[in-house]
């Protein structure tokens, strides 16, 4: 019986990871985005949107988070000098819930 439990919590975990999408696009400031504007994140920057095909997603709080943190470890790496500073590009895996992201992973380019 325990045997079955354990499969069946191990199913539910793989199907539910199995729903997360992934977007790429660029890493914005949600506060210009409200705004209509693109403004690219700074490092007081707190609540992030991504632009994916024309179209803009609100990241959730934990989302919010995880892209200070992963702007943060992108600053400690050296700049690719071919790359512009002002493209911040972002990859995110997670649900859509309306126009807001629930994140699950954010890797920062």
């Amino acid at each position: 019986m325990r045997r079955i439990l354990k499969l069946g919590a191990f199913c539910a975990i793989l199907s539910g990871l199995a729903l997360a999408e992934t977007w790429s696009g660029k890493l914005m400031d949600a506060n210009c985005a409200d705004q209509q504007k693109a403004c690219d994140p700074t490092s007081t920057t707190t609540a992030f949107s991504i632009a994916v095909a024309g179209k803009v997603y609100k990241l959730d709080d934990a989302g919010n988070a995880k892209a200070v943190e992963a702007l943060r470890n992108r600053a400690d790496r050296s700049k690719d000098p071919t790359v512009p500073s002002n493209q911040i590009t972002a990859k995110v895996s997670g649900t859509l819930d309306g126009e807001i992201l629930k994140v699950e992973t954010i890797q920062v380019q």
